[in-house]
């Protein structure tokens, strides 16, 4: 049998309290609480799923909101001094600009990441592509499913994850100006475009997924073709996040 959950765990309220970390923690509160709660999800899956002959194939989707580790990657783009200005910085003194940790001599002309505008509400890097075009180091920063599998007696997994980060975007059809994508910027020619339509609000993270439990797993890989896990990208997007789909035959 299968069983499906789909799930809409909590946002990421502010950008600047993403970055602390209390007690020793390795996530945010935010991140924790997105933990506790899919945890809960969980427990309840596998006690109504202990109940039946043959345990299910477990698929949990939706909008996970897990976020890059926005610490990590303050501290990749702008260096430790970066962060810690960062994590000293608050709401009411508005937006914090960030140097990149090194520009080489061709920042001037494209590469490198540039700077970072930081602020309660506010996440813009000056050459997006740069960072996320490297899609294994911005990857790096995804944590927040290891995290919690290391806690939990139900691991979910995944499949390799090689599309682009789902959320966050500016949807056409709210009529969104180019000051607030960066469209505004003028990157390498052979840049993907996609990489312009990130919001400036929040950290581009792949906050919708579709995980599962090991019986699930071995199902989609015995797929009678090669199963399919992808974000493909719209040419209208109608909302802040990106559609993501799994396709697989079952045998």
């Amino acid at each position: 049998c299968i069983d499906l959950l789909n799930v809409h765990l909590f946002h990421d309220d502010s950008n600047l309290v993403a970055l602390q970390r209390a007690g020793g923690e390795a996530r945010s509160v935010y991140a924790t609480r997105r933990s506790n709660a899919l945890s809960h999800c969980l427990r309840e899956a596998a006690a109504a799923g202990a109940s039946r002959a043959e345990a299910p194939l477990l698929f949990v989707f939706g909008d996970f909101n897990f976020r890059l580790d926005l610490a990590g990657v303050v501290e990749h783009v702008s260096g430790p001094e970066g962060l810690v200005r960062a994590r000293g910085h608050v709401a009411s003194e508005g937006t914090l600009q960030l140097s990149a940790a090194s520009e080489d001599a061709g920042a001037a002309e494209g590469g490198g990441v540039g700077l970072l505008r930081l602020g309660a509400k506010e996440f813009v890097l000056e050459r997006p592509w740069s960072f996320y075009g490297d899609h294994d180091a911005a990857r790096s920063f995804d944590r927040e499913l290891e995290l919690l599998n290391a806690s939990t007696a139900m691991p979910l997994l995944e499949l390799p994850v090689k599309f682009k980060p789902s959320y966050m975007y500016h949807p056409a059809a709210a009529g969104a100006s180019k000051k607030e994508t960066a469209e505004t910027q003028q990157p390498p020619q052979d840049v993907d475009r996609a990489f312009l339509r990130f919001g400036r609000k929040r950290c581009p993270s792949w906050c919708d997924r579709i995980l599962m439990n090991a019986s699930a797993l071995s199902a989609v890989q015995r797929s009678a073709e090669a199963p399919i896990y992808d974000s493909p990208q719209q040419e209208t997007i109608i909302c802040d996040h990106n559609k993501v789909l799994m396709a697989f035959i079952a045998s």
